[in-house]
């Protein structure tokens, strides 16, 4: 075999080993971290039941006067 034919197949075993790694991380390690809210835009109350102070309500305010 050829120089470039040995150089060709280590690439794609790194390639492949990359791959198989990136996969694994998300797996064990960010799919447990993910909090998915199905794209829903929604203000989570606080631990002791009412609502976080009004500078977040005044950003949303904010946020659709820009949109809009």
């Amino acid at each position: 075999m050829s120089h470039s034919t040995i150089y060709r197949i280590c690439l794609l075993v790194v390639v492949i080993l990359a791959i198989i790694g990136g996969i694994f991380y998300y797996v064990n390690y960010l799919e447990s971290q993910a909090k998915v809210t199905e794209g829903t835009l929604v203000m989570e109350d606080s631990a002791d039941g009412l609502q976080e102070d009004d500078t977040s309500v005044s950003m949303v305010a904010e946020w659709h006067k820009a949109v809009a």
